[in-house]
């Protein structure tokens, strides 16, 4: 796995009666918790310079500090890819493997339990990972067997990854799944064809085309002449016209090539990240969203009782709430020229794993909300009446330290859920060089949006087998 650097080498990056001190101590403990949690902005600095080594070790070292038992996914997931980026194949699966089984368990217990309890934060839970997040671990893994020259452990791992498209359909589906699904089958079809099945990758090429038109995208030019050529290959003369035709296929775009190729998988600019985002929210607006809230076993005796006391509030009253969005760290680089043999080649996005964040979150954001405020108000509501009871039997003082007490602890224990899988990237994309069998030296240069170079780097010895295709991973931050 090769990393981008500038030619200059710059780097980019039992119950207590002691109600006035205990929440506050507690609110403090959780918001230092919190406060030191984030170490990404030295992994990718450590990753944007090629030292994936240097990050596995600062995560194995750190792995008790910055992956507490409830993150132990995100633990196997960033350590994953950064093993996939150090060529560490097989290091990289076995990490994903543990992650695809965490999340299946976790996904399991969520299904089987009761329900999880309205009154915990999301943050405060085992992480299960977004649905985007999963369907990468398949599809890296794929890369990983693909670039051992393993391609049917690879095709195992794609047909993992569609069954998981079906099930998460059936279960309501995710709008993030055509980010990821139509570059998933692009990819699928080249594994195939390394494999030497042919009308396999034909039928993955087709269902590739038809998913970047059905979520309204041009599909890649390099997808549509590898379609081309399998439906030649295949003897589907009629069917090849028909793509020449449609798309305005070149004569030395339809020329038949080898079936060796050298394939650059891209993985360009950081990865989204949560943030969280806080709203005021009236007592009256909170009260009619915690009664769409469906409640059982103690969070029910919680709410019929907040119920109970809000008829005294008054409903101009607000309180605050947060919940989770996703920002996307600027990058310049938009696509990769690829120099070999005197011939030019560009990288072509297949998978927006961005937009694929955001829509998997906007696909529950309501929900996401309804639950805060929910949550919040019916703390609003027993925080009051706890101030009400403790000032009545021991004085307005203590009413105030034990309210102000319990409204600290419930703003720190309202913070957003705001983990994600932030070694993963922003964007896929692919390069298909034609290849015979040998030794080749290529030359990398990063472009931005209007053409203009961000950097640059050389790949020498890169191996090409005999009817193989060479699979290679490139990483860029800028």
């Amino acid at each position: 796995m090769k990393s981008f650097r500038k030619k200059w080498d710059c780097p980019h990056y039992g119950r207590s009666r002691r109600w006035g001190l205990s929440p506050f101590i507690l609110a403090f403990s959780l918001i230092a918790g919190c406060a030191g949690k984030n170490f990404y902005a030295k992994i990718n600095a450590e990753s944007a310079g090629g030292r994936y080594e240097s990050a596995l070790k600062d995560i194995e070292t750190n792995r008790k500090e910055y992956y507490p038992s409830k993150d132990t996914l995100l633990y196997f997931l960033d350590s994953g890819m950064l093993s996939h980026l150090a060529g560490k194949y097989k290091e990289s699966n076995e990490a994903f493997e543990k992650a695809k089984m965490l999340s299946e368990q976790l996904y399991t217990k969520s299904l089987s339990a009761e329900g999880a309890s309205l009154l915990i934060n999301d943050s405060q839970k085992a992480y299960d990972g977004e649905d985007y997040e999963i369907a990468m671990i398949y599809l890296i893994k794929a890369l990983n067997y693909a670039a051992m020259g393993e391609e049917n452990s690879a095709m195992v791992e794609i047909r993992q990854l569609d069954h998981f498209f079906k099930t998460i359909s059936v279960n309501g589906g995710s709008a993030g799944d055509e980010e990821i699904r139509p570059g998933a089958l692009y990819f699928s079809a080249i594994v195939r064809e390394s494999a030497g099945d042919s009308n396999g990758a034909l039928i993955d090429y087709k269902n590739a085309i038809s998913a970047f038109e059905k979520k309204g995208t041009t599909p890649p030019r390099g997808l549509i002449k590898g379609c081309y050529a399998a439906a030649v290959n295949m003897g589907f003369r009629d069917e090849a016209d028909r793509l020449k035709k449609n798309y305005d296929l070149k004569q030395n775009e339809t020329e038949r090539g080898s079936r060796e190729e050298i394939i650059i998988v891209h993985i360009n600019g950081p990865a989204p990240v949560k943030t969280g985002r806080t709203i005021e929210v009236s007592f009256g607006d909170g009260w009619a969203y915690a009664q769409s809230i469906q409640t059982s076993g103690d969070d029910q005796k919680k709410f019929a009782a907040a119920n109970a006391a809000a008829r005294g509030f008054a409903s101009k009253k607000t309180f605050s709430v947060s919940f989770p969005e996703y920002t996307q760290p600027p990058y310049s680089c938009a696509y990769l020229n690829v120099e070999s043999e005197g011939k030019k080649f560009a990288t072509e996005k297949i998978s927006d794993i961005t937009s694929a964040a955001v829509k998997s979150l906007k696909d529950r954001i309501n929900r996401i909300r309804a639950k805060s405020i929910a949550r919040a108000w019916i703390k609003h509501v027993l925080a009051r009446e706890a101030e009400k009871s403790a000032e009545k039997s021991s004085g307005k003082t203590m009413g105030m330290l034990v309210g102000g007490g319990l409204r600290a602890l419930s703003a720190a224990t309202e913070q957003a859920d705001i983990r994600s899988w932030r070694t993963l990237g922003a964007e896929i994309a692919i390069c298909r060089i034609p290849a015979e069998e040998g030794t080749f030296n290529l030359h990398l240069a990063m472009k931005n949006s209007a053409g203009s170079d961000l950097g640059e780097k050389i790949l020498g010895g890169v191996q090409v087998q005999k009817n193989k295709k060479t699979f290679l991973s490139v990483r860029t931050f800028i």
